[in-house]
């Protein structure tokens, strides 16, 4: 009950001192998370406050693209905060991982399966190709020919 007593004393002391937006600002504070900071701004645009909640709606959207590690997470933080001082990183790391999609050690490759028999045995090898042609056997499956009766 005496708990319950001091937070309605501090919401209305908060409320009675700084308003709506004060309340509201606690509100987003204590969620702390991107919707609760957009709720602010939304509510509140020119309140001396809501370049803080900008600032914590910006570091949401960063650590959501960087978790991800995408492309297309990347380009919608850019999209959204083009002002960003980390706008080029978010673009290099687009970039990057779209130019690193399928690559290996060697650069792109392409994997060829080929099947051989000779008079001793049976294969299947499978060629990596990378995209200088350069070419890598490996073998996978080699079977002896059982000898015959």
């Amino acid at each position: 009950m005496r708990n319950m007593l001091i937070r309605l004393l501090l919401v209305v002391a908060v409320f009675g001192f700084t308003g709506c937006a004060g309340l509201h600002w606690t509100e987003a504070q204590v969620d702390h998370t991107r919707e609760g900071y957009q709720s602010f701004r939304t509510a509140y645009p020119d309140d001396p406050r809501s370049k803080e909640a900008a600032a914590w709606i910006e570091e949401f959207s960063w650590r959501e693209a960087s978790g991800l590690d995408t492309p297309e997470a990347y380009r919608k933080f850019a999209e959204a905060f083009p002002t960003s001082k980390r706008c080029k990183s978010a673009m290099a790391r687009a970039k990057a991982l779209e130019r690193d999609a399928g690559k290996g050690p060697h650069g792109r490759q392409s994997f060829v399966p080929s099947v051989h028999a000779d008079n001793n045995s049976i294969g299947l090898d499978l060629s990596v190709v990378d995209e200088k042609g350069g070419k890598d056997l490996i073998k996978c499956i080699s079977v002896k020919k059982p000898p015959r009766l």
